[in-house]
């Protein structure tokens, strides 16, 4: 069984009713679409005890939860809530949650849910009194009744949903599963992955569940595989993020290999990259992005803390994995204006964020937007997997790019302030001042005659010793 389920992109503070259509739960191969927000989000329709609902799409936590009915926060108010149904089975368990921005809170139950073409009895969820965040276990939910700083009236979805491992799942595994690792358990093991591709337009992002997407088929084959990195612990292998290790980042168009900071993961031998389509932007060890931007030069840290860009600037980021996979970033996605006057000035998409949890960097769908990623569950055989395929070329976006944007477009220095290695210092030593370059041709210049009347005097010596003792033996 497979289904595609279209995504919408909904704009957070810029979303009307019209903008969210609810996909058919009937066709043969629904398409869950995601809905597109202003910090775009990506949403999906579900239905959840006979009701239909709009949830975010999350691989970056574990639990399905919806708004409750008895939610009386004001963000509850401008969206669909949920109310017991006749296959709704209570536990009596609390369900609470935070997230980088917010938390929820509420209550743990079983109902029927269905995404796409699957439908799971007896579903673990959370239902808030306050918003949290996923809750999927055993066709487990959570139902929430109290919501902070979750922002669910701005992009119109009602909870949710978490396609990441139970390891991270709010709702305890003694209850239940989670809802994507329910679906799992009626596939074969080849079909035990789902596929998500995050477009720039309203319509055209999809997940995919049990098998490939179908729009991207023919390119299938050029998908790289990646070994999932386990959670540093004692004993037995645990999984907590779809994650893998970042062993480069590339700046393009002047192809330099910027350098990164060790990892602050135990046992990490090189930095870890999570992937996650619940966050907007990509968020990096703040001395590593302060490098960054100060090397590309033109951008500035704006009022509220965050880095700006001009919003001509025409630059590349491509991001290096396991073996030597290396995939690009738009762009556009790298620098974006919040609203439709701007002044010149765009929100950077790389920002500093030293709180990323089980890894270093975190990759949102500034990132995702340019790659297609399948997430393969264990096998008997083999740990989880990521599949990704290459979205973006480097080139034909720059030029596409600088079209958009205009031919007077901010131009990245031919040469970047890396500063942070001696190599790095000796090409800008090199690279820049005639006088030192000057200085260094003399110092070789000097040596070289200093050696050369060294090894003059030496030999006359020599030959003056030698004419000592012929004459002294004489």
């Amino acid at each position: 069984m497979k289904a595609s389920i279209p995504l919408r992109r909904v704009l957070k503070s810029r979303i009307s009713n019209a903008t969210i259509s609810k996909s058919s739960l009937s066709d043969a191969l629904p398409s869950i679409s995601l809905f597109n927000s202003r910090e775009f989000a990506y949403l999906a329709s579900i239905n959840i005890g006979g009701q239909n609902f709009i949830v975010s799409i999350d691989t970056g936590s574990s639990d399905l939860w919806v708004v409750s009915s008895t939610c009386a926060d004001a963000d509850c108010l401008g969206v669909p809530s949920y109310s017991p149904s006749n296959s709704m089975t209570p536990t009596n368990t609390i369900f609470k949650l935070g997230y980088l921005t917010g938390n929820v809170l509420g209550n743990v139950a079983y109902d029927t849910v269905i995404l796409g073409n699957f439908q799971v009895a007896s579903q673990v969820f959370g239902g808030s009194y306050r918003i949290f965040f996923h809750s999927c276990a055993y066709n487990l939910l959570a139902f929430v009744n109290q919501t902070t700083g979750i922002s669910l009236s701005s992009t119109g979805n009602s909870g949710i949903l978490g396609l990441s491992f139970p390891q991270q799942a709010s709702i305890s595994s003694n209850l239940g599963f989670n809802l994507i690792l329910n679906i799992f358990s009626n596939l074969d093991e080849q079909s035990r992955l789902f596929g998500i591709r995050l477009g720039r337009g309203v319509n055209d992002s999809a997940l995919t569940i049990g098998g490939h997407d179908l729009s991207l088929l023919p390119n299938v084959s050029q998908i790289r595989m990646f070994d999932v990195i386990p959670k540093s612990t004692k004993g037995s292998v645990v999984y907590d993020y779809w994650k893998l290790s970042l062993t480069g980042l590339l700046i393009i168009p002047d192809s330099v290999d910027f350098p990164l900071s060790p990892s602050k993961i135990p046992g990490a031998s090189q930095p870890i990259a999570v992937l996650d389509t619940g966050t907007t932007l990509i968020l990096g060890p703040s001395k590593d992005v302060q490098r960054l931007w100060k090397a590309v030069g033109g951008a500035r840290l704006g009022q509220d803390g965050n880095w700006q860009v001009p919003c001509n600037m025409a630059l590349v980021l491509a991001f290096k994995f396991g073996d030597g996979g290396v995939f690009a970033v738009d762009p556009t996605d790298l620098s974006w204006s919040e609203d439709t006057t701007s002044d010149g000035w765009c929100l950077a998409g790389v920002q500093a964020n030293d709180k990323v949890v089980g890894g270093d960097w975190l990759l949102g769908d500034t990132f995702m937007r340019n790659v297609y990623v399948e997430h393969y569950g264990a096998t008997d055989t083999t740990g989880p997997r990521l599949g990704m395929l290459n979205l973006t070329d480097a080139n034909s976006s720059l030029s596409a790019f600088t079209n958009s944007r205009g031919s007077g477009g901010y131009v990245i220095p031919t040469r970047l302030n890396l500063s942070s290695s001696l190599s790095d210092k000796i090409s800008g030593f090199l690279t820049g001042s005639g006088q030192f370059v000057s200085l260094i041709i003399a110092c070789v210049l000097g040596f070289l005659v200093g050696g050369l009347v060294t090894a003059l005097v030496r030999s006359s010596l020599r030959a003056l010793r030698r004419k000592r003792r012929k004459l002294r033996y004489m």
